[in-house]
């Protein structure tokens, strides 16, 4: 196992929209059979979050966008730098068509920040833990906060920003789910105002 690289994130990255701070990369082996685990051999980021992941509420509330779209390539590899010399926190791009929006503005087809990728320096693929990176022909329901300044929407939390929406069932209780979370607390009656972008969901 190659020894822990620590790395402090640079002051106004985009990540920091996040609420995310990567503790460090570790090289580890990921464990067999689980279907999170995109890559068999990849370093390992251990992020800590401003908010509780596991909270659909809490999610939704710090998302600007919410919407089920499909994975068409893989756009870029802009890094984002560290405190660290010569070191950069690997970052990928993807080209995500927009097929329902649940809450946001996102539509057509938008770049998806996703951290983690091909660490040039350590020549392998690096993770936050519990995520899997993205991948062409793949449809998800993405968790994303809006970074005009880059181009792209940042995935909010690493594992819980993006979720597998591949089976039209999968997608149905996806919107449901999150068409739930952004509802105002019970009793205000109010109903979510969610979108089909033109495929049959």
């Amino acid at each position: 196992m190659r020894s822990l690289i620590v790395i402090a994130l640079a002051a106004g990255l985009s990540l920091g929209v996040v609420g995310a701070v990567v503790v460090g990369w570790q090289g580890q082996h990921a464990a067999g059979g689980n279907a999170r685990d995109a890559v068999s051999d990849a370093g390992i980021g251990h992020p800590m979050f401003d908010l509780d992941p596991r909270d659909d509420r809490a999610l939704a509330d710090y998302a600007t966008d919410i919407f089920i779209g499909r994975v068409l390539d893989q756009s870029g590899a802009v890094g984002a730098p560290t405190s660290a010399p010569g070191q950069e926190l690997p970052q990928s791009q993807f080209a995500v068509e927009v097929l329902h929006v649940v809450k946001g503005q996102a539509a057509g087809v938008v770049t998806v920040n996703q951290v983690g990728g091909l660490d040039k320096q350590a020549a392998e693929t690096m993770l936050l833990e519990g995520d899997a990176l993205l991948h062409p022909g793949a449809s998800a329901l993405f968790l994303v906060v809006s970074i005009p300044e880059r181009g792209w929407y940042q995935i909010v939390a690493a594992g819980y920003g993006h979720r597998p929406a591949d089976d039209p069932a999968q997608r149905k209780a996806l919107i449901d789910r999150f068409a739930q979370a952004i509802l105002p607390a019970a009793g205000s009656g109010a109903s979510p105002d969610t979108r089909s972008l033109g495929e049959r969901i």
